[in-house]
């Protein structure tokens, strides 16, 4: 084999692969890639489209009126946030959560404030789907709706 036909190879292996052969951390990212860019970009409809079914009950047009309101107006106040790293990882079952850092940083009064939380993102199909439970509703009890296992570690960090 050639050395092109080598590299194409090795190109076509590991930059190329389809998303199905994406890890589920990997999707859980994505997810929540998607999900913080769209806050940033003050997309309403992308949030209320990844967002975990547990937060949208019992009144999902309400979830939407409410976060479409107040989604823009954080945008338009400069509000933005920046992901960190995967804080852990569990699995029960058909059940996955994945918690991911974030830094909300707020500079709508002039004055920069950085505040520390946590994204739950989720799976109860085995990794191939996922939803975000949005930093706001992150306490123990909003976890084990999406989690019923979870034990309280790694401890949640609300914002």
């Amino acid at each position: 084999m050639s050395k092109r036909m080598a590299m194409a190879a090795f190109l076509a292996v590991f930059f190329l692969v389809p998303a199905r052969y994406a890890s589920a951390e990997d999707l859980a990212m994505q997810t929540v890639r998607r999900y913080s860019n769209a806050f940033n970009a003050g997309d309403c409809e992308t949030m209320y489209e990844l967002s975990s079914p547990a937060v949208l009950q019992p009144d999902p047009e309400k979830w939407h009126a409410m976060v479409c309101e107040a989604v823009p107006e954080w945008h338009q106040a400069g509000i933005r946030e920046k992901l960190g790293r995967v804080r852990g990882r569990l699995r029960d079952g058909n059940h996955e959560l994945v918690i991911v850092h974030q830094k909300r940083l707020d500079k709508s009064d002039g004055v920069l404030k950085i505040t520390d939380g946590d994204y739950f993102i989720h799976s109860d199909d085995g990794g191939v789907s996922w939803k975000v439970l949005d930093i706001g509703c992150v306490n123990e009890e909003w976890v084990r709706k999406v989690f019923p296992s979870y034990n309280g570690n790694p401890p949640v960090h609300p914002l």
